[in-house]
C-alpha cells in the first residue's frame, strides 16, 4: 500500500509598512433636532435632526429611549441644553431642558451604524462633530 505524499510549505508574508492597519479618519456632524421638529408621541419623543458627512446633509431620526410620561405634549418651552457621544454605543444623544420648573428634562439619541470608537473634536449644545476612524490608508 502506497502511502500518499503530503507536501507541506510555508508562506511567507512581506507587508510594506504602508499596508498596516492605519484607520483614515472621517469627520461627522450630527445637529440636534430643534424643538419645532421633535414631537411627543406618548409613548416616546422623536424628530429629525441633521448628519453630515464630506459635506452632505442627510436627515437623521433621533428618539427617546425611555418613555416620557411626565413631559408635556406641548414642547415649546424646551431648548437643547447640549450634546454628547458614547463611543462604545455608537449613540449621539442630544439633551433638552424646559424653561417651566415643573417640565422634566428629556434626551433624544440616534445610533450610528459602525459609530464605536470616535473622538469628539467639537461641541455646542446644538451640534457635536465626531472624527471616526473608518477604513485602511
Amino acid at each position: 500500500m502506497k502511502t500518499p505524499f503530503i507536501a507541506v510549505g510555508s508562506l511567507l508574508v512581506i507587508l510594506n509598512a504602508n499596508t498596516m492597519a492605519n484607520p483614515v479618519p472621517h469627520q461627522v456632524t450630527f445637529t440636534c433636532p430643534t424643538t419645532r421638529v421633535i414631537a411627543n408621541f406618548g409613548d416616546y419623543i422623536a424628530g429629525y435632526g441633521v448628519s453630515t458627512i464630506l459635506g452632505e446633509n442627510r436627515p437623521v431620526y433621533f428618539k427617546s429611549l425611555t418613555k416620557n410620561a411626565t413631559v408635556p405634549n406641548n414642547l415649546t418651552s424646551y431648548a437643547i441644553a447640549g450634546t454628547l457621544y458614547d463611543s462604545t454605543t455608537s449613540q449621539v444623544i442630544c439633551n433638552y431642558n424646559s424653561s417651566i420648573a415643573n417640565n422634566k428634562p428629556f434626551s433624544l439619541v440616534y445610533t450610528m451604524t459602525n459609530g464605536s470608537g470616535g473622538v469628539i473634536t467639537a461641541q455646542t449644545d446644538s451640534i457635536i462633530s465626531i472624527q471616526l476612524p473608518i477604513g485602511i490608508q
